[in-house]
Formats: C-alpha cells, sequence, structure tokens
C-alpha cells in the first residue's frame, strides 16, 4: 500500500484480530530502529536492575514479563542500550505512541537505565 497511514491501520487491524499478531509487522515508523543523538553520558549510566524491577510494575501492565508478544512488543532481554535509546525516542517523541510517550516522559535518565538494566537480565 502506498498510503503509509492507510498501511500502517491495516496493519492495525489485522494485529487486532490475528490469532498470532507477533506474526504482522509492527506499522512503520515504530518498528524502525531510531538513530539517536543522545549525550553518551546517558547511555553510560550503569542501571540498577533491582531499582528497574521496582519500577517496573507499570511496564509489565501491557509488556509481558515471560517474554510473551501478545500483540504488546517483548522488552524482555532487550539490550540495554537499546531499550534507553527507544526510551528517549518516546520522550522526545521521535517514535509515535501517545501512551509510550507519556510512560518515557515521566522517568528520568537514571529511571530510564535501570528498567533497561532490569528488562535486559529477565529470563523467560
Amino acid at each position: 500500500m502506498a498510503d503509509p497511514v492507510a498501511r500502517a491501520d491495516l496493519m492495525a487491524y489485522l494485529r487486532d484480530w490475528s490469532d498470532r499478531p507477533q506474526d504482522i509487522p509492527e506499522a512503520e515508523p515504530t518498528a524502525r530502529k531510531t538513530e539517536h543523538d543522545l549525550d553518551p553520558a546517558i547511555l553510560a549510566i550503569q542501571g540498577d536492575p533491582a531499582y528497574g524491577e521496582y519500577l517496573s510494575s507499570e511496564c509489565t501492565t501491557c509488556h509481558q514479563r515471560d517474554g510473551s508478544d501478545q500483540g504488546i512488543p517483548s522488552i524482555t532481554q532487550w539490550p540495554a542500550e537499546d531499550f534507553v535509546v527507544a526510551m528517549h525516542a518516546y520522550k522526545r517523541k521521535l517514535r509515535p505512541h501517545p501512551v509510550m510517550q507519556m510512560m518515557a516522559g515521566r522517568l528520568n535518565n537514571e529511571e530510564i537505565a535501570a528498567l533497561a538494566a532490569y528488562f535486559a537480565g529477565l529470563r523467560n
């Protein structure tokens, strides 16, 4: 489909009604790796996994701790740097998802790093 909005709407519809939504790709641009210009100091923050576990309850309202994907992408075992980049992209509204933008916007750099460390080390 040439129209990106129509394509995104179709993908969302198919994911809603599919018995295997994980087999249907995310609509662009959400699924694209986001180029970033984050300060290297932000990427260098060593997150505390125990603090990340404490903070994770809001994340796991939608994302499953066991890594299963029921239409919402898994964040279990994501590389920490990818998690930090994605969260800052939501925070800066470079990734289009209002709920994730709101959630990321409430977190500071240390909290994002802690969540990244927790989910990177989480085993299914």
